[in-house]
């Protein structure tokens, strides 16, 4: 049998204790690969977003601007964590993107070797849609998906 070797890892976070512990899991996993780039996926769900406008106000791009920042914001304390691990930061990359989670992620992952995230999110009804959206992208995604506990 052929030795497995990843060049590239997905690893989407949403902000979630669980998200990062996965992405830290990532970072150490890709450490026995050499030169294994990283890329961290924010995806910013549009459907809350419609949902959102009728309870906050300044409309739909006002939200999704608040989203994408909050994404870059993950983004510095994920690269922050992989410094702290001693994880060569180049190899790190990050996206943000717009949609559906599962549809994006599926979308994006023919263009990794592996996806590693966690099955749970952050609260309760978004615990509920993260199980669903590692459902989803396990099945369809056609690429192996590493699932952190």
């Amino acid at each position: 049998m052929d030795r497995v070797a990843y060049e590239s890892i997905l690893i989407p976070i949403d902000g979630s204790d669980k998200s990062f512990d996965a992405f830290k899991y990532g970072i150490k996993f890709a450490e026995n690969f050499t030169n294994c780039r990283i890329t961290i996926v924010y995806v910013v769900n549009e459907e809350n977003i419609k949902h959102l406008q009728s309870y906050k106000s300044g409309g739909y791009k006002t939200l999704s601007d608040q989203y994408s920042q909050q994404g870059r914001n993950y983004f510095i304390k994920a690269k922050s964590e992989a410094k702290k691990l001693g994880y060569d930061t180049p190899l790190i990359h990050n996206k943000i993107l717009y949609g559906d989670p599962a549809e994006k992620l599926i979308e994006i992952a023919q263009d990794y070797d592996l996806i590693i995230m966690s099955v749970r999110g952050k609260k309760h009804v978004v615990e509920y849609m993260m199980g669903h959206v590692a459902e989803r992208v396990i099945n369809l995604a056609g690429v192996p998906v590493l699932v952190y506990p």
